[in-house]
């Protein structure tokens, strides 16, 4: 996995910075490899708009692109929201979705990704350094969302600083049971499939308001 904005670097100054360093998602291309699924952020160039956008490339070149739905502080200046749910691709390691980064903070986006039949959800981020030191608690999010979906989740986050944002260095893989099974720079693991065991015991007919803004 990569980060988010892998390709242009994250703390923008203008739109046109964040233009100049936008791409068509042909470019994701170049990081094809047999053998292996790639999942990583690019700003995308489309038309006039710039989206902060994941792709998931293997061996036979981009599957999916994924926009970012949830625009985190300054994003909104850069980039335009995307709308489309997240991507489920069917590859040779399994059932992989992409999210970004601010995107895990909503758990209806993240069980969109589980009911479509995710069995790794795969999260690019440039998470902030929390801002009174201690454990960044994106870790934490991602087991989570792991155990209350039945699903993987993997973070992949920045350990350096852009323009004087540090980021949280919050990389990380959390299995289908919620355990943190792999931390820091270059985390691997072996993960399992997915359980379906908390979709399958859902109650759909009382959720009604859950997507409504009301009290």
């Amino acid at each position: 996995m990569l980060p988010e904005l892998a390709l242009s670097g994250y703390a923008f100054e203008s739109a046109a910075e964040a233009r100049a360093g936008a791409v068509e998602p042909s470019a994701l291309a170049a990081w094809a490899r047999p053998g292996r699924v790639v999942v990583g952020g690019f700003a995308e160039r489309a038309g006039d708009v710039v989206f902060n956008s994941a792709a998931i490339v293997d061996a036979s070149g981009v599957r999916a692109v994924y926009r970012k739905a949830h625009l985190w502080d300054r994003e909104p200046s850069w980039f335009a929201a995307g709308a489309d749910e997240p991507p489920v691709v069917e590859t040779e390691h399994g059932r992989i979705a992409a999210l970004v980064c601010f995107d895990l903070f909503f758990p209806e986006w993240v069980r969109v990704a589980a009911l479509r039949g995710a069995e790794l959800l795969c999260v690019p981020g440039n998470w902030p350094a929390p801002s009174g030191g201690g454990e960044p608690p994106q870790p934490a999010r991602a087991a989570v969302a792991a155990e209350a979906n039945g699903i993987a989740v993997a973070l992949c986050d920045r350990h350096d600083a852009e323009r004087g944002l540090r980021f949280a260095g919050a990389t990380c893989i959390a299995d289908a049971s919620g355990r943190v099974v792999a931390r820091g720079p270059g985390a691997r693991a072996e993960v399992a499939p997915g359980h379906r065991a908390p979709l399958a015991a859902r109650r759909p007919e009382l959720y009604g308001r859950i997507g409504g803004s009301g009290a």
